[in-house]
């Protein structure tokens, strides 16, 4: 930050890869009951949490100032299950702003936010060092009511609020860097848009040895008491927020993606916003869809022992809960018990990612251009019946649906063939073989009565000819018969 650049990254919290509580427990540093996930979300073992509150809106209920009671009603508010809950802010601090003015600055900050109705939920977080001082801000998306929450803020949904809140931390760094006596200036602006010929530098992203060191170095530096010796959920979890920071998109995500890596988010949220032009849209849909595919690929080229794992750990874990010993002759209840629960979270799982796809599916048919014959039947339902117009609409969305999903299913029988080996291809091609005749048995042949090979529709024909032909009697027992 000393070279007067901005690091202020602004996020959505979405349900579907995320948590608005567990955020709300990693930026204060507290251990949270999540209602929504029936667990405990620790994160009270953190040093470097130096300030945390929440700051309400005029009129806000009491209850709204709890953060276990105030995060659990943002995510009891969801209509569903991959809904955007919160914004998050981050922004660092520079360093010449002393100590002493940070609260402020916090505070300062996000005034504009919870005049818009949002709750703030704020916290400055310094390892002791001073070498990376920083703020988190989590805002609700929703007006807080009496009774929970109300409707969506729409301001914060606008194209232009990431670009106001660069602007604006921007402005207020320099008003305090300015009381401060420091001789920095600060600008959220990139080289190209100051006319400056430089290549942006990336983000470094954290390094977990350096993290730890930090905390042992912060403990000793503040003198605090010996803190409790994070157990390693707690470190994947802490490593897992801490990483979903912004980059900048390498130049073969620019040359990939050239509409989304010029919006101000990268990587970008998995969720369009509704700013979004159709093309962003569309390259968003195309971003997921290859990250779906790069995470499969990477299952795939995992070892089978590395695969199996889990399942085996899982087993294993619950047998020696029960004490069970596996036998040949009696059946092992326990592991049984462990694998149906596996299923069903399996089951689960798969659920999920079907409404996500048929979400997603609607949004793009809602998408697409009109077809000439599109234009030709909405021009047949001008001065119809309300029942034939929306007859109409019917049909051309479920073509459009039935589209796309033709479009997906080829796509998905692609990937799935650069994945597996060369035997496994043909007897995937065997199985759509079987599947194309099932759906159209007129489109293959099938063995005659003498084993030529007859479309379907013939066949039938040819067995009646075969045995009018096996009834009639023999020319020459019919003449022996006659002498007779």
């Amino acid at each position: 930050m000393q070279d007067g650049n901005v690091h202020c990254h602004v996020g959505n919290i979405s349900l579907r890869k995320g948590s608005a509580l567990g955020s709300a427990a990693y930026v204060s540093g507290q251990r949270l009951r999540s209602e929504r996930e029936s667990r405990w979300v620790d994160f009270d073992h953190r040093a470097d949490v130096v300030f945390s509150e929440i700051i309400l809106p005029k009129g806000a209920p009491v209850w709204a100032a709890n953060r276990t009671a105030l995060w659990n009603g943002v995510e009891a508010a969801a209509q569903r299950k991959d809904a955007r809950v919160a914004k998050s802010i981050e922004v660092a601090i520079t360093r010449d702003i002393p100590a002493s003015a940070r609260e402020a600055l916090a505070r300062e900050f996000v005034a504009p936010f919870v005049a818009m109705g949002c709750v703030a939920d704020v916290a400055i977080h310094e390892d002791g060092t001073d070498h990376n001082p920083h703020i988190h801000i989590l805002l609700t998306t929703r007006l807080i009511e009496d009774e929970g929450f109300g409707k969506k803020i729409e301001d914060l949904e606008k194209r232009k609020f990431v670009k106001d809140v660069r602007s604006a931390w921007a402005d207020l760094s320099n008003k305090y860097l300015e009381a401060a006596g420091s001789s920095v200036r600060v600008d959220h602006r990139s080289y190209s848009a100051r006319g400056i010929e430089m290549e942006p530098s990336r983000h470094r992203g954290p390094d977990r040895p350096e993290r730890q060191t930090k905390r042992e170095r912060a403990e000793a530096a503040r003198a605090v008491q010996p803190v409790r010796e994070e157990t390693a959920p707690q470190r994947k979890q802490e490593n897992e927020i801490e990483e979903e920071i912004m980059r900048e998109p390498t130049s073969r995500e620019r040359a990939d993606y050239p509409l989304l890596t010029e919006r101000e988010q990268w990587p970008p949220d998995e969720e369009p916003t509704p700013d979004m032009t159709l093309a962003e849209r569309a390259e968003l849909h195309r971003y997921r869809e290859e990250k779906k595919l790069d995470r499969l690929e990477a299952e795939y080229l995992q070892e089978p022992e590395e695969r199996l794992a889990p399942a085996r750990e899982t087993v294993r874990s619950e047998q020696d809960r029960t004490g069970a010993e596996e036998t040949r002759d009696e059946p092992r209840v326990s592991s049984r018990a462990a694998l149906y629960e596996m299923d069903l979270e399996m089951d689960a799982a798969m659920r999920d990612r079907i409404a996500s796809y048929e979400s997603d599916l609607y949004l793009r048919a809602t998408n697409m251009s009109r077809t000439d014959e599109e234009r030709e039947l909405l021009d047949l339902a001008r001065g119809a019946t309300p029942e034939v117009r929306e007859a109409i609409n019917d049909r051309i969305m479920f073509r459009r649906l039935e589209r796309l999903r033709e479009e997906d299913t080829r796509e998905r029988e692609k990937a799935l063939e650069r994945l597996i080996d060369e035997t496994r291809r043909k007897a995937l091609k065997q199985v759509q073989d079987n599947e194309e005749m099932a759906r159209d048995p007129g489109a293959y042949p099938v063995p005659g009565p003498d084993g030529e090979l007859l479309p379907p529709d013939e066949l039938e024909d040819a067995i009646d000819k075969m045995i009018a032909e096996y009834e009639q009697p023999d020319p020459g027992e019919q003449k022996i018969e006659q002498e007779r």
